[in-house]
């Protein structure tokens, strides 16, 4: 009798999953006046964010095999439409504000921002 409401229970999550499609929200997102633990929009509808990580989604480390390379995902373009081929509507920044060890020979392009001074 377990085994068989395991198997309802699943298979009704599997039916719901697959009803699940990516909108974009039509306001600005708030706290879910019900349940803070969702955001809302203007529809009343929970919104659930959803989304990948890696530590250089913004900057490309290169020569450090530890940290995954934009550069073979395709750049931040092919990061972003990795992220929505999986309907992922959330994204968090994270930059590396400084140059990498030069002995490992990494390095870490573009900085987000001018260089001021020669070299």
């Amino acid at each position: 009798m377990l085994k068989n409401k395991k198997l309802i229970v699943g298979l009704a999550l599997v039916a719901m999953i697959g009803q699940a499609r990516a909108e974009k929200a039509s306001m600005p997102l708030r706290v879910h006046p019900s349940n803070p633990r969702y955001f809302t929009d203007d529809s009343g509808r929970a919104v659930y964010l959803t989304g990948s990580h890696t530590w250089t989604n913004l900057t490309d480390v290169s020569g450090y095999k530890e940290l995954t390379n934009l550069e073979e995902l395709g750049g931040f373009k092919g990061h972003l439409e990795w992220l929505r081929s999986y309907n992922h509507n959330f994204i968090r920044l994270w930059i590396l504000e400084h140059a990498w060890d030069a002995a490992e020979g990494a390095t870490i392009v573009p900085l987000p921002w001018p260089r001021t001074g020669p070299g």
